[in-house]
């Protein structure tokens, strides 16, 4: 079922948290709204490297990109299986936020919204490498602080994004424990195999 989109955005200070705002974008959509260029499509699909495409190899963070982002990113972590890599990356796209707080992260780490967003994700996997949502459920700010390596004071204007990445974590471990299911990463192997996976839309 579709709904009309609001009348008007809702507030970045408002207390939904960024999952929820995605998942009413995506029920916001209208059909008719969403429709596939086949030109572009084709398009793009002639302007393709096969041969660099290739080159990037079969794992599914092993991306040699300019660009590096939750999809492509290189966390150095050794993996025991796959199901450990799905899981880290799944919750890497979670988090992948924090644009707007570049300047200030720049200012007070030395590094930029992705690169600081990606050192906490593989201490939050060095500490529990199951990245379960009863650990997740239960982070504190105080634990998002030292993972992060981000500080709340006033003077370096990052409390707002530590808030924001504890209300995301909470939400995953949250759901994911209602849903009882362990982690992100056996949400989304359980999704793939299943006989009759849910829409984008409904799954987010």
């Amino acid at each position: 079922t579709f709904h009309s989109p609001p009348s008007e955005p809702p507030l970045m200070s408002s207390p939904s948290s960024f999952p929820a705002l995605v998942r009413s974008s995506c029920i916001d959509l209208q059909p008719d709204e969403a429709r596939v260029d086949m030109d572009a499509v084709k398009a793009f699909a002639e302007s393709v490297d096969v041969e660099n495409v290739k080159s990037l190899g079969s794992s599914l963070i092993d991306a040699a990109n300019s660009f590096e982002s939750a999809g492509s990113a290189d966390f150095g972590v050794r993996f025991p299986d796959q199901a450990a890599e799905v899981n880290l990356i799944a919750v890497a796209h979670a988090l992948d936020f924090a644009s707007g707080y570049r300047h200030e992260l720049h200012a007070h780490t030395g590094l930029g919204a992705w690169n600081t967003m990606k050192r906490g994700i593989v201490s939050m996997y060095n500490e529990n490498p199951q990245l379960s949502a009863s650990w997740l459920a239960s982070l504190t700010a105080a634990d998002i602080s030292r993972l992060f390596a981000i500080s709340g004071e006033p003077s370096t204007g990052l409390a707002p994004l530590i808030e924001r990445i504890l209300m995301c974590v909470h939400e995953l471990g949250s759901r994911l424990t209602e849903l009882k299911i362990e982690n992100m990463g056996a949400l989304v192997m359980h999704t793939i195999r299943s006989s009759n996976p849910p829409s984008s839309s409904e799954l987010v």
